[in-house]
């Protein structure tokens, strides 16, 4: 992650944020569904469908003022925690691809 900067408001903002982070973890997800192995038991749509959930009832992808983004701005340890959870669990989405994807994943037992 870059340096963060800060906005006009004073607010400090990293490259990467909540929102955008989410939306990468959501096309991270989607892009797990046509993968054979992910599609044992609905892995795959029923981690984006909780995702989506998830997503639905925090706001974390929303652009309004209500967004989950905008809610922390007043506490910044918690936005970047949230954040960094967010970074991680994208991490994780790309990991499970990955395995997903090579011929001698064991997710089908």
């Amino acid at each position: 992650m870059s340096d963060p900067a800060e906005d006009q408001n004073g607010r400090t903002v990293h490259a990467e944020n909540i929102q955008s982070v989410t939306l990468a973890c959501k096309v991270g997800l989607e892009a797990c569904l046509p993968i054979a192995s992910l599609k044992a038991h609905q892995w795959s749509e029923n981690r984006l469908a909780d995702f989506n959930l998830w997503d639905a009832g925090i706001g974390a992808s929303s652009t309004s003022r209500a967004s989950l983004e905008d809610r922390l701005a007043t506490h910044p340890h918690l936005q970047q925690v949230m954040l960094n959870l967010l970074i991680v669990y994208k991490q994780s989405i790309a990991f499970c691809k990955t395995i997903g994807q090579s011929p001698t994943d064991s997710f089908e037992q």
